[in-house]
């Protein structure tokens, strides 16, 4: 407005559209003094500086004697007009000769007190009572020079906004409270966020004892710092933004949130929007502006205590249950005893847990109910050649038309080589045939002598059996009774071979019949298969390739299985009849 005037701007004239916006925020305030304003501006003579006198004047008629007001911290609210510029000498409602233009006297030296000092405001002998009414200093309303600017010091600059100050606090005289006491401001210049209500936190920590805030030139008092959820208006519905790290200052005028912390947050604000964004872009949520002001959290200034109290516990019939939460052992029960890696995702995969503590869990009923088979897994002696250690294993199929149902399998521990018989019982004649014919055939073919056979506990009791063993100078070596993992080398390939002739059969489209047809070339090609546990080696050739260099030629190449004759199992073939082979028939 100064500058406007200044530079003689016809929109700020006498008649100007300021005038009527100056009446509108007068009106509920100081209604007499707006009347003036209006008849003055209707002559032609109003000056912006006349219409600040008037309306200061009447709000100090307007102030109740004995009636203490709230104080009103300088600098706290918005000015509605620019401060006089503080080189000017003069002020404009002066005249050349330094007399006031409304009739007032010129002003006059203050009387010094015993001390010399010209300020009252210092004087501790004022009353409680004779406090000014307008800054609550220890002087007179009469000698404050934020209400008579003549009265104040040469070297003393006070601007223009100390006359809306004083009308603002006409206006909370009442018993009224500052409309936005109770809501939450952002702002883009606090370091940290200030509530000034203790009913709002949550683990509130008492300060230091010299924790302050500066507020303009005046230190608030930080009382303790703690967390506050504010309830914020999200893209869809109603939302918690919790804060942490919230100073706790009573006498503070309203509550703050800081653009800079929300920041060190990842979240931003959109002034052009009126909005708090997250870090994708996203709304977080939306602001109002009241009073001049960019409001987070609108609430009434009436409330109490016992409100904030009451909004701080958010869950109830109406809405979803709060998180539970218990410590490690008891959401083990809940939950029916699971392991404690399914607790250590409990938190991230499921809603409404809280485990308290470490997610270890010792349960007795999970000892007993879960315990398992205690197996001995002592490692047997490794052998160091083919056919040192060969393992035996029964396996059961249907009966067949030639009446075979087992097949005794001979697997050589070495190398993985297996041999097999298929017999119509388990007794022991069969057996001892079985045995007989391997023994011959390692014998003759390949030179070796087995040294120890592990079997079964049904292997052992047979006396025929044993007494072949010990004639042969064969170490049996039987398992446990109903402990077939102790015999694991036979177990598992037997395993392994029925698999593989169970999938040809299905493959092929052949009866369960030709159940020991199909296992023999199992069998067959199993050898010629290459197994991890060889390092990629058949059972063929590491068999074969050892009893080669253990007969005095170390350099023998690998005996690899040629498997170029192979055919697919099941495939279509065609048998070439006798006659058709001897030519008799062309």
């Amino acid at each position: 407005m100064g500058e406007a005037t200044t530079h003689q701007l016809p929109e700020y004239g006498s008649k100007g559209p300021w005038v009527e916006d100056l009446i509108d925020v007068l009106q509920p305030l100081v209604p007499i003094a707006t009347s003036d304003i209006r008849k003055e501006a209707k002559k032609g003579s109003l000056t912006y500086k006349d219409a600040s006198i008037m309306a200061r004047e009447e709000s100090l008629n307007t102030l109740q004697p004995g009636k203490q007001a709230d104080r009103v911290t300088k600098g706290a609210f918005p000015a509605f007009g620019t401060p006089e510029p503080r080189d000017r000498k003069k002020r404009r409602s002066d005249d050349d000769n330094g007399n006031p233009k409304d009739g007032r006297e010129a002003k006059k030296p203050r009387k010094s007190n015993n001390n010399g000092d010209n300020n009252t405001k210092g004087d501790d002998s004022v009353k409680d009572d004779e406090r000014c009414r307008a800054c609550r200093s220890k002087h007179p309303t009469s000698k404050c020079f934020y209400i008579h600017p003549h009265l104040k010091d040469h070297h003393r600059q006070i601007g223009r906004c100390s006359a809306v100050f004083s009308i603002i606090q006409v206006s909370f005289q009442a018993g009224q409270r500052y409309p936005l006491a109770n809501s939450a401001i952002l702002d883009s210049g606090a370091t940290l966020h200030i509530f000034n209500n203790i009913h709002r936190f949550k683990r509130l920590m008492p300060a230091t004892a010299n924790g302050c805030v500066l507020a303009g030139e005046h230190p608030v008092k930080i009382e303790g710092y703690g967390s506050v959820d504010v309830m914020v208006r999200g893209p869809k519905r109603a939302m918690v933004l919790p804060l942490t790290g919230v100073a706790f200052c009573p006498t503070f005028t309203c509550n703050i949130i800081s653009v800079r912390e929300r920041n060190r947050r990842r979240i931003w604000w959109d002034n052009r929007l009126n909005r708090l964004v997250r870090n994708d872009g996203s709304t977080l949520c939306h602001l109002s502006v009241q009073e001049g002001q960019f409001v987070v959290e609108s609430m009434p200034p009436s409330l109490s205590g016992v409100v904030f109290q009451a909004r701080r516990k958010r869950f109830n019939t109406w809405t979803a249950r709060a998180a539970s939460v218990a410590d490690a052992t008891l959401w083990h029960h809940r939950l029916g005893r699971p392991g404690p890696r399914a607790l250590e995702h409990l938190f991230n995969y499921t809603e409404g847990t809280r485990i308290k503590g470490i997610t270890m869990v010792e349960c007795d009923a999970c000892a007993l109910s879960k315990m398992k088979r205690q197996t001995s897994h002592r490692a047997r002696n490794k052998p160091l050649q083919p056919g040192e250690r060969l393992a035996l294993d029964f396996h059961e199929f249907l009966i067949n038309n030639q009446q075979q149902r087992y097949l005794l399998l001979i697997t050589d521990r070495f190398s993985g080589f297996s041999w097999d018989y298929y017999l119509p019982s388990r007794e022991a004649s069969h057996i001892l045939a079985a045995l007989k014919h391997l023994f011959q055939l390692l014998n003759t073919q390949y030179d070796i002598v087995p040294k120890v056979m592990e079997s079964d506990n049904e292997f052992s009791r047979a006396k025929i059996i044993t007494s072949f063993c010990n004639n042969k100078g064969t170490k049996m070596e039987p398992s446990a009774a109903e402990t077939p993992a102790r015999n694991g080398g036979a177990e598992r390939a037997g395993a392994v071979i029925k698999a593989k002739a169970r999938a040809m059969r299905i493959g092929a489209n052949l009866p369960e019949d030709l159940w020991i047809e199909i296992t023999r070339a199992a069998v067959y090609l199993y050898n010629r298969t290459p197994r991890a546990g060889n390092n990629r080696q058949s059972p063929y050739e590491r068999f074969h390739t050892a009893i080669a260099r253990a007969k005095g030629n170390p350099d023998s190449p690998a005996k690899k299985p040629n498997n170029a004759h192979l055919k697919a199992y099941g495939c279509k073939a065609y048998g070439c009849k006798a006659f058709a082979m001897t030519r008799r028939s062309r």
